[in-house]
Parts: C-alpha cells; sequence; structure tokens
C-alpha cells in the first residue's frame, strides 16, 4: 500500500509539473509570436514528455517547415536504423594491363570519410602513402588510365534545389562515388591595406590540380568578416570565380571551398606519394565506368570508421556532405540505386512503417540545404522519440551539439531558424522538441536569444 501511494503521489508530481511547464510555455510563446521579429514570419513547436509521451505544448506541429539542419536528426536515425552503427564503406583499389597501359581501378562506395583528417586513419596522406606502397609491391609506379567502378550511383550528384552560389562553398561540396578530403581544400588570399584594394590567391592546400581560378575579391574594412563566395565555372567561364570581400591587410587569410573533381585530386595525391613518378603535367584519363575492363589485381582495400563515429561528426560538426553520402547509400542498399529519388523513397518507406506520414516530410536533400525541403515539428519529434526509445539512444544523444546547455541540434539558412533535440529538467523530467521559425527578420543572434527563452522553460 505504501508503495501504491507513493507511486501515485510521484505521478501526481509530474503531471503538476508538466501543468505548469504547458502554462508557462502558452503564455511564452503567445508573447513570443506577437515580437516584431515575428511578423509574418511561420512559427512551430513541438514538445512532448520523453517518457509518458504526453504533448507537453504544441503550435503548429503539423505544418511542413524548412528544418534546415535540424533535418540531419532524420538523416542519421535512418541510416542508423537501416545500416546499424558498426557498418563500414569499403573502398579497393587495384590495377589491370590492356593493350600495354597500366590502368588505375577504384571500386569506391561514396565514404565521405575516405581522406578525412578527423580520424588518423582517414587522412589523405595515410591513404596515398599504404596504396602507393601496395602498387609498388606489384611493380606499378605509374599509370596511364584511372577507371571508377560505378554501376550503381548516378552521375551527377549535385543534390537538387541546392541553390547555386552555395555549390562553391565547403558547405556545399557534392557527393561523388568517390570524395576526398570530404570534398573541400583551403584557399589562401592576400588582401590589400585599403577598402576596396584588389585581393590575389596565394595559394591552396591541398594544391588543385586542373581547377582553374581568378580572384575578383576586394579589400573589406579591417575588421570585417569573410564574404567570399566561389562561384564554380560556368556560362562559357573556363575559371572558377571568387568574389565579394575578405578583411584588408591580411597576408595569409583562409577560406574553405569545395572540391569540384576530388577523384582527380585523388589521384594527384596518389601521384604525390608514389615520389613524382607519376608525371601530373599528363594527367591519366579519367573515365567513369559500369562496365567490365577485365582481370583486376586488387591490391589495397580501405575500411571507413564505423557508421556510429560518422554520424557523431555528421551532427556535431553539421557536415553537409556526409549527409548526401548517407542518402544515397541508403539509396543504394534499399532501392539498388544511388540517386535522390531512391534515397527519399527509402527514407519515406522505413518511416511510413513507425507512423509517420510521408506528407510529413518533403525533402530534396540529405543535409537541410536545401530551401525547399519541409518537415513538420511534429515529425521531427517522433524521430526524436524512436531514438531516444531505442537502441541508438547513446549514439545519438552523444553526437547532438550542446547549445544553451542543451543537446540539440541547430538549423540555419537564409531568414530560417531552428532546434531540435532532447533536454532533462531539475525535476528529472526529460522532453523532446522540435521549434523552427521561417521568414523572421531582423537580426538572427536576436532571435535566437527569444527561441532560448523559450526553451529555457523545459529547465
Amino acid at each position: 500500500m505504501k508503495k501504491l501511494i507513493l507511486s501515485i503521489s510521484v505521478l501526481c508530481s509530474v503531471l503538476f509539473g508538466t501543468a505548469q511547464v504547458s502554462t508557462s510555455l502558452n503564455n511564452a510563446f503567445k508573447e513570443f509570436k506577437k515580437d516584431s521579429q515575428l511578423a509574418y514570419s511561420l512559427t512551430g513547436l513541438h514538445i512532448i514528455n520523453a517518457s509518458t509521451h504526453e504533448v507537453v505544448f504544441s503550435d503548429h506541429a503539423q505544418i511542413g517547415m524548412a528544418p534546415a539542419s535540424t533535418q540531419k536528426n532524420l538523416i542519421a536515425a535512418t541510416i542508423l536504423e537501416i545500416l546499424g552503427e558498426d557498418y563500414r564503406y569499403t573502398t579497393k583499389f587495384g590495377f589491370t594491363k590492356k593493350d600495354g597501359k597500366t590502368i588505375l581501378c577504384i571500386q569506391p562506395s561514396g565514404d565521405p570519410s575516405l581522406g578525412s583528417w578527423r580520424w588518423n586513419e582517414t587522412k589523405d596522406s595515410l591513404i596515398a602513402i599504404k596504396l602507393a606502397k601496395a602498387l609498388q609491391e606489384k611493380g606499378v609506379e605509374r599509370f596511364n588510365e584511372v577507371y571508377i567502378l560505378q554501376d550503381t550511383w548516378q552521375d551527377d550528384m549535385v543534390p537538387r534545389a541546392w541553390i547555386w552560389e552555395d555549390l562553391g562553398q565547403y558547405y556545399g561540396a557534392s557527393p561523388h562515388y568517390l570524395n576526398w578530403r570530404e570534398n573541400q581544400f583551403d584557399i589562401f588570399l592576400k588582401s590589400g591595406k585599403n577598402i576596396g584594394d584588389k585581393v590575389s590567391i596565394v595559394r591552396t592546400s591541398p594544391k588543385m590540380v586542373n581547377y582553374p581560378m581568378t580572384s575578383k575579391l576586394t579589400s573589406g574594412a579591417p575588421n570585417s568578416e569573410d564574404n567570399s563566395l566561389m562561384f564554380y565555372p560556368s556560362l562559357g567561364n573556363a575559371k572558377a570565380i571568387i568574389r565579394g570581400t575578405i578583411p584588408a591587410n591580411k597576408n595569409d587569410f583562409k577560406v574553405s571551398l569545395s572540391m569540384p573533381n576530388p577523384a582527380l585530386q585523388f589521384v594527384a595525391a596518389l601521384a604525390n606519394a608514389q615520389k613524382n613518378k607519376q608525371d601530373m603535367s599528363h594527367l591519366p584519363i579519367m573515365h567513369i565506368s559500369a562496365k567490365n575492363i577485365g582481370t583486376i589485381d586488387w591490391v589495397y582495400e580501405h575500411q571507413s570508421p564505423k557508421l556510429s563515429e560518422m554520424v557523431y561528426w555528421y551532427l556535431r560538426k553539421s557536415i553537409n556532405l556526409y549527409g548526401e553520402a548517407f542518402m544515397l547509400k541508403m539509396a543504394e542498399v534499399q532501392k539498388g540505386y544511388a540517386d535522390y529519388d531512391k534515397g527519399i523513397e527509402a527514407v519515406h518507406d522505413f518511416w511510413k512503417d513507425k507512423g509517420i506520414d510521408a506528407r510529413a516530410i518533403h525533402l530534396y536533400d540529405g543535409s537541410g540545404l536545401s530551401p525547399q525541403n519541409r518537415i513538420t515539428p511534429e515529425a521531427e519529434v517522433a524521430v526524436l522519440q524512436r531514438m531516444y526509445n531505442g537502441k541508438f539512444k547513446k549514439i545519438f544523444i552523444d553526437a547532438l551539439p550542446t547549445y544553451n546547455d542543451m543537446k540539440m541540434k541547430s538549423g540555419t539558412i537564409n531568414y530560417v531558424k531552428g532546434y531540435t533535440g532532447v533536454h532533462t529538467s531539475k525535476d528529472g523530467t526529460t522532453y523532446l522538441f522540435s521549434f523552427l521559425v521561417n521568414n523572421y527578420n531582423g537580426s538572427q543572434l536576436s532571435l535566437i536569444r527569444k527561441m532560448y527563452r523559450i526553451l529555457d522553460l523545459l529547465k
């Protein structure tokens, strides 16, 4: 009887506490929506009790909104469920000989971590050296052609509905079947002493092969931010153009950009590891082929870190490339061919069986960079609920960044801000929430502070 009374007492305490939080949220959210920054905006907030699944607060929770990078929670959860935490990508390297020519053969897997600096075992120099040594042991010191064996991946991997000006930036790196160094490189710039002075390109790291660039940058105010944008070659231009401004009086100002042809840059890294025995002034002919090119002598196989480790960096550092690679891998595994339509279909199929209506999730990419993505706050919380109550709970929550002393994924694109995550209050109640704001006006920092004040009510 005492245990029963104690249980009822605890339950009443929890219900009373939840009711208080709900009332506070209701009052605060009414004032939040009256703020001038929210004029003409669409705002959605959905919060549930993680243990009881009771809805604590909900407003516009069934309206599809641009999620920005909060969408990464959905993609991370889906690929963990489909492939499992221990899954590893495998990339194979070998060679064959034909008509007196030596052909380097690569069987990629879409591994976004190949050549990444985030793990010792994936670093570009280590992989290139290991492969060069394996080839040398077979007597191969140079090659005439490179075949990337690709029969289950779409050729053009630029995600649909991405903005043109995003493509040249590091966060706009498109996925390839053979990714390298997260498909990004750094450019170092020298600005003038005065506002309006020209900016020159000093160098790139790594050295880019067959990728001409020209600077149309000018020097901005000394304390200004990086306002540069790289534009891919287009409209008949032979060179990529970097425009905008960087701060004045900088000698080695670094800007990170996307790598348009990672396979070629990989070959350059391999040539360097071969102690320049491969003459990169005469580039090997590159082929993307699904054809059988004969017997291949496979000499080296590289495995990625575990998927759980890749998901960690995907969520923690919001790496768009990983989300795109995950989307295409899910398509390949579930549908037999890697393209975006099949990847989106794989996501819908999985969550439909878990009670999320496909109409609540309209995707165009795997990262949230496209402004055309739409997800309801209710669907985002349903994903969190499965992660919180499932076998991937620790992996998922550990991967979430910390903002405002809360574990949550942020999302930011033009006039969009969001936070989706999990928080345990002082009284021990754990909440799952999704908070999205579309089409706000004014300062982003000001909006963030106002959103934090709402979320602080869960503490």
